[in-house]
């Protein structure tokens, strides 16, 4: 007889730390391949306390918390088998040579292929292992804290929407909030 398969089940706002629809839905689906699929639950949420609603049933063999606000350090969450003094060390590792060095051509590439709709999938895979590969070794928030990426980022939003031929498609212009927000 063949193992289960494992499947990484991502909810947002959800299940299993909120009730409604969606989670509801969540729930009888993990129920319901008890027999048939192991799940391995990402649960992003608001902030960092938050406490299960459901009774997990024997199929979730772990949950996954990343919790979007209110946690200094977000990554202790989900990496909660890494020692706290290499999430210490990532940090020290950060420096703005080694952001531009390692981090700047993948994100550079990273904006491209998401304001590139023609870019090949194969092509955008190599660019996330490569952001998973750096991320071994340099801090996330310290990273995109720096203002080389930020600078980049606006830049290449410029060059697609600063020549009238692009406006006269349709599209808008991204607004300051929007920017930001991205």
């Amino acid at each position: 007889m063949s193992e289960k398969p494992k499947v990484l089940f991502l909810t947002e706002g959800s299940y299993p730390y909120s009730g409604g629809g969606v989670s509801t839905w969540s729930h009888i689906l993990c129920r319901e391949l008890q027999e048939k699929v192991d799940f391995t639950l990402l649960a992003i949420t608001g902030t960092p306390v938050v406490e299960p609603r459901y009774r997990l049933t024997d199929n979730i063999d772990s949950i996954i918390h990343v919790p979007l606000w209110g946690a200094e350090e977000p990554v202790e969450y989900f990496y909660k088998d890494v020692p706290f003094s290499t999430h210490i060390q990532r940090k020290g590792n950060t420096t703005d040579r080694n952001v531009k060095e390692y981090f700047f051509p993948i994100f550079r590439d990273f904006v491209d292929g998401l304001l590139n709709p023609f870019n090949s999938a194969k092509e955008f895979g190599e660019i996330i292992y490569g952001f998973w590969k750096y991320y071994q070794c340099f801090d996330y928030k310290k990273t995109l804290a720096n203002p080389l990426i930020w600078q980049e980022f606006k830049s290449q939003l410029s060059g697609k929407y600063g020549d009238m031929e692009q406006l006269e498609t349709g599209e808008e212009p991204p607004r300051v909030f929007d920017v930001t927000f991205g």
